[in-house]
């Protein structure tokens, strides 16, 4: 159980960079679009201009939030600290709730490597 537990742990990881790396695109290019939507100098660009800049705010923090959990949950993994399984649990949750075709079957993955691997966390280290 514990090579599942690993392989969940560096899923993870991959996760977490790849949110990380694409929640900075969305704050950056949210920021600089907004910006040149505003150096236009139209009136009606202004509103333009601050939706874009939110949106690609708004949604890149989130993107980098998410990041950070998985990174977190990670960590915990590797650790294997309790709060890691939990983590883990409810990250794993989320991706089976995604209803995608990739992140389904890596949250069940995750719900039955956890479940099942609970004697990991239980020792003491």
């Amino acid at each position: 159980m514990s090579r599942h537990i690993a392989i969940l742990g560096f899923i993870f990881t991959i996760n977490a960079v790849l949110a990380l790396l694409a929640g900075g695109a969305l704050v950056l290019f949210g920021t600089s679009g907004g910006l040149l939507v505003l150096l236009t100098g139209q009136e009606d660009a202004l509103a333009a201009g601050g939706v874009l800049a939110a949106l690609g705010w708004g949604l890149g923090l989130l993107v980098l939030f998410g990041g950070l959990l998985s990174g977190a949950a990670a960590y915990g993994l590797f650790a294997r600290r309790r709060w890691g399984q939990v983590l883990g649990i409810a990250l794993s949750v989320l991706n089976v709730l995604s209803f995608t075709l990739l992140w389904t079957p890596v949250g069940l993955y995750g719900l039955w490597a956890l479940i099942q691997g609970n004697a990991e966390f239980q020792r003491p280290r």
